[in-house]
């Protein structure tokens, strides 16, 4: 919990995603593009509805991921932040 506290300044379950009908998350892995459509009742992925965005990176990678990290929402706490730097 106090690792928590410094890393995100606040303790607790991370806020749930906030995700409008319509929006596409866009995804390269193994040499694709992989699009998702976020829906009203979850996401579609190539032609079929999920309700998890986990369910859909486990089917693109074979691999147990956090969907949300996959796509890009979520930011590891433990990796450094590239922001305000030059190169």
């Amino acid at each position: 919990m106090a690792k928590a506290l410094r890393t995100t300044g606040r303790v607790g379950p991370t806020p749930s995603l906030s995700l409008k009908p319509g929006a596409r998350l866009v995804r390269e892995w193994g040499g694709r593009t992989h699009t998702v459509t976020v829906t009203e009742d979850g996401f579609a992925y190539a032609g079929t509805s999920y309700l998890s965005l986990t369910k859909i990176a486990k089917k693109i990678t074979g691999a147990h991921w956090s969907g949300p990290r996959f796509f890009g929402l979520l930011h590891s706490p433990d990796r450094k932040s590239a922001e305000g730097r030059d190169g």
